[in-house]
């Protein structure tokens, strides 16, 4: 009986010792204020698409094949016998997408 209380009380003691003699490594600071930079929006030029086309389709059929994303719009439409030149804005920037005929 006396082993154990010794034995007992030596492991409590050596748990109050780690406990006591923890470090935490708890670091409260105050946040620091962020400051967003906004780059201006410069427009990127782009290599123009090329999209290949029958000269079987008709010019409502050829614009309905460049594809838009949101915000863009068609801004110039050039038809020429070989090809047809459209120009289209958008938030990012003017492209152009070039559709050959032939």
């Amino acid at each position: 009986m006396t082993l154990y209380r010794s034995l007992v009380i030596g492991l409590l003691g050596a748990c109050l010792y780690l406990l006591a003699h923890r470090s935490p490594t708890v670091v409260t600071r105050a946040p620091s204020p962020v400051r967003l930079v906004r780059a201006p929006l410069v427009p990127q030029r782009v290599a123009p698409t090329l999209i290949d086309v029958s000269s079987q389709m008709s010019p409502d059929q050829l614009v309905s094949l460049v594809r838009l994303s949101a915000g863009e719009h068609i801004t110039s439409y050039d038809d020429h016998r070989a090809y047809v030149d459209v120009t289209v804005q958008g938030l990012r920037g003017e492209r152009r997408v070039l559709l050959l005929v032939h």
